[in-house]
């Protein structure tokens, strides 16, 4: 017997990720759009998009969440951004700093990103 209800998925488009410079996750459950959200926290906004699909999918337009930096007046929004640079500089700490918040996913009492990353670049400045 079927469910009475189906289980909802949402396609997340993520730009500038460690995987490519644009891709579209598809299939995201709801849990699973939860945890993107605390992972984003307050920094960025779930906001929907349509995204053109170009290479595989003859030009197929579909709808998608996308994750945009809350603060439009941050003057380093509009800057370059150079993701070798970057690689090179933050990859590292920002893989440790992911893993960090993973296993504070799983605590009872869990803290948002923000707080996760600040208190790994705290413990990091302590050390030094």
């Amino acid at each position: 017997m079927a469910s009475a209800t189906a289980a909802t998925t949402h396609n997340v488009f993520v730009y500038g990720s460690l995987l490519a410079d644009e891709v579209v996750l598809f299939g995201i459950t709801d849990p699973e759009l939860h945890i993107l959200d605390e992972f984003e926290d307050v920094e960025y906004q779930r906001t929907p998009v349509e995204v053109s699909l170009l290479e595989s999918c003859n030009n197929k337009q579909l709808q998608a969440h996308a994750y945009v930096w809350s603060d439009s007046n941050d003057p380093n929004l509009y800057g370059d951004w150079d993701f070798e640079e970057w690689e090179r500089v933050h990859k590292e700490d920002f893989i440790k700093m992911t893993a960090g918040f993973v296993e504070e996913l799983e605590l009872p009492e869990s803290k948002p990103r923000v707080a996760t990353y600040e208190s790994f670049y705290n413990q990091q400045d302590a050390e030094k």
